[in-house]
């Protein structure tokens, strides 16, 4: 070992060098899946349903069940509400939706009377919640009746996740916790909609990002305060959360559950219990590779626009050339 001498002093030993530190690889939940559990079939939704139906020791009944009346907040694509009608082979009744994006209500519009079926689709939750508002279905003005609306089995919510995403670039600036900012009223007014109907149960979904702290130097989640807000505010139900997986499909879509009921014989703690054994069971089948659920069009003819904006240097040609060609001149070239 070579040492360093000063005067008047001992000899110094020099310090050895630091090891340089291995980072572990980063692991993803979906590594755990293995290339064999993947499959190249098409995704079927009622092969699926009874696969696990079956699994799960149930089984669908030759006689038609009661009808399931339900409600909707944030609808989105109505998912919730095309499962149930599945499950309840289309003895599923929605006395009303909201969805304020046009693209969505749209697409709910154009699935109403084939694989959905509502009676009204306000443009707002807060219109739902009031019990009068404009209407998607019926483009007017419409009043929910009260006598529907209060023999509710199921409200289910998916509340705005916006503030709560990891993808919004000032989630850790901003708390998501902001009651005057309207993504955090959604949540509000979902809460205020079980309150005023009482349904037996209740499903609020959001993504995971709820589950982090509200913001820098802060140790509270935004589920923990949604958790203690259902708590303080719906006192009659029981309330349970709980994370899912959007298994068997490829992409990870983990969401948080809220869960709640008001039924004695089946808590919230039970609801919960039910549904992770459920996400468990799927964790078993084959993953569909997201490829099957696409199909490809047929290529359409190459042209001077198509190629340039595939350019990753687009506008930097689009600027140089309205400089050395003169605009007018330019727009000219391009036509012809």
């Amino acid at each position: 070992m070579p040492t360093t001498k000063r005067a008047g002093s001992a000899s110094l030993k020099r310090p050895a060098a630091a090891k340089a530190k291995v980072k572990p690889e980063r692991q993803t939940p979906r590594q755990e899946i293995e290339e064999e559990t993947l499959t190249g079939e098409a995704w079927q939704f009622d092969y699926f349903l009874e696969h696990l139906m079956e699994k799960s020791g149930h089984y669908f009944s030759s006689d038609k069940p009661p009808k399931l009346m339900v409600a909707s907040g944030c609808d989105g694509t109505g998912l919730p509400h095309y499962v149930l009608n599945n499950l309840t082979q289309c003895q599923t009744r929605c006395i009303t939706g909201s969805e304020i994006k046009t693209p969505a209500a749209l697409f709910l519009l154009k699935q109403r009377g084939q694989t959905m079926h509502f009676d009204h689709l306000m443009t707002d939750i807060a219109h739902t919640v009031r019990g009068k508002g404009p209407c998607w279905v019926h483009n007017r003005c419409c009043t929910l009746s009260d006598e529907h609306l209060k023999n509710l089995d199921l409200f289910v919510s998916g509340f705005s996740c916006k503030l709560n995403s990891a993808a919004n670039s000032r989630r850790w600036e901003s708390d998501p916790i902001d009651l005057e900012k309207p993504e955090c009223q959604t949540f509000v007014q979902s809460v205020e909609f079980v309150k005023k109907y009482s349904p037996k149960f209740y499903l609020f979904e959001n993504v995971l990002g709820a589950c982090k702290t509200r913001g820098s130097g802060q140790t509270e989640s935004p589920k923990a305060w949604y958790e203690r807000y259902l708590s303080d505010n719906l006192p009659e139900f029981t309330h349970q959360s709980v994370i899912v997986d959007a298994l068997p499909q490829s992409e990870a879509r983990s969401r948080l559950l809220l869960l709640g009921s008001s039924v004695p014989t089946f808590s919230a703690l039970g609801w919960a219990s039910q549904t992770t054994e459920l996400n468990d069971i799927c964790s078993k089948f084959f993953c569909h590779d997201a490829a099957t659920n696409f199909s490809w069009s047929e290529k359409g003819p190459s042209t001077y626009l198509v190629n340039l904006k595939n350019d990753v240097d687009y506008h930097r040609c689009f600027a140089e050339a309205c400089q050395s060609l003169g605009v007018e001149e330019f727009f000219s070239f391009y036509v012809e």
